[in-house]
């Protein structure tokens, strides 16, 4: 079996889920028997998971838009990093799907690019997988007509890096840890005005880029002392982060799968987070779920954690629960969709 992949999402994104996924693909296929090469671009804004069977083309006016070029004949499986065609159709053609953020989020020409080229890219696919039961949920609302048995769910897994340090809460004041973009639909506000209720809680948050006006809009000058930015960090050091946390808050609407949510759960850091359909699919009874988006309820539920038994109860499960979400594993089922659509 002879495996291109498109390395196209290395040239739009800075980091990001996909980038992991891949990487972790890469670093897959580099201990199997198998032959593949990940092409990337002279605009890359980031390099994949080092590899000898990495090769770089010149990018091509709007490259990401375009058809993929295959440089060589002779390989079975095409699989783009983020919704792009091959331009040899004899070629079986995988797609990831991840989640539909931009058809529930956007609107506009922004969002009609995207979901052309993401409809056309799962249109053209000859096996699809989703991330997620819930991805694959919104994937039959959006393309009703879609072929069910064409599609696989296979779920992210979670870097060894995450794993509890038995070590005690921070021994500072106290923190909420939210992990990740804090625009829109990830609703960062329900998080830092839970600290209204939270009189010795601070909110550290990591990625996201620094905090924006926009995200302190509104907020009490009492409050916005206590949100930390911590910058971008490593896996090392997000792990202790959830290690001293006293929960991980993710009050987000809308996820294909909520990588944080799995790493904080493997790392024995628990969770308290919103209704959010993936993230209820991923964490399960090792959650503790808000059934509304409001802050008060929100502290309230963290306050729940003070307790002792229920606190462990919930760690123990999220412990378990994360053995689910390996890299490997998900890697190991990957290949067999490969397989299944060379037969």
């Amino acid at each position: 079996m002879k495996i291109f992949l498109d390395g196209i999402v290395y040239s739009i994104q800075n980091f990001g889920g996909i980038s992991v996924y891949f990487n972790e693909l890469i670093r897959t296929l580099e201990n199997e028997n198998c032959t593949f090469q990940i092409t990337t671009y002279n605009d890359k804004k980031q390099n994949p998971f080092p590899s000898n069977a990495e090769v770089t083309e010149i990018s091509r006016f709007l490259e990401r838009y375009r058809n993929c070029k295959i440089n060589l004949n002779g390989f079975d499986i095409f699989h783009s990093t983020y919704y792009r065609n091959p331009d040899n159709k004899k070629i079986k053609n995988i797609v990831t799907v991840h989640d539909f953020v931009y058809e529930h989020y956007n609107n506009g020409l922004r969002k009609f690019v995207h979901s052309s080229q993401k409809f056309s890219s799962i249109r053209n696919a000859d096996r699809i997988i989703c991330i997620s039961e819930a991805t694959k949920k919104d994937l039959l609302h959006f393309l009703p007509d879609l072929d069910e048995s064409l599609i696989d769910v296979i779920y992210n897994g979670v870097s060894n890096t995450y794993r509890p340090e038995n070590i005690a809460h921070s021994e500072g004041q106290p923190f909420l840890l939210f992990i990740g973009a804090r625009a829109g639909y990830k609703n960062f506000q329900v998080a830092a005005k839970s600290l209204e209720y939270l009189k010795d809680f601070k909110l550290v948050c990591v990625g996201g880029g620094k905090l924006s006006e926009s995200d302190l809009s509104g907020l009490p000058s009492s409050i916005q002392n206590r949100i930390e930015h911590a910058g971008f960090l490593s896996e090392e050091a997000i792990n202790h982060l959830y290690n001293q946390a006293f929960c991980l808050v993710y009050p987000s609407s809308y996820e294909g799968f909520g990588i944080p949510v799995a790493e904080a759960m493997q790392a024995g850091c628990p969770v308290v987070t919103s209704q959010c359909e993936a993230v209820i699919e991923i964490g399960q009874d090792s959650l503790t779920i808000v059934e509304n988006l409001d802050a008060f309820e929100f502290s309230r539920n963290i306050e729940r954690l003070f307790e002792k038994e229920y606190r462990q109860k919930k760690v123990s499960s999220g412990i378990a629960l994360s053995k689910k979400y390996d890299w490997k594993k998900t890697h190991q089922q990957t290949l067999e969709v490969y397989r299944k659509a060379l037969i």
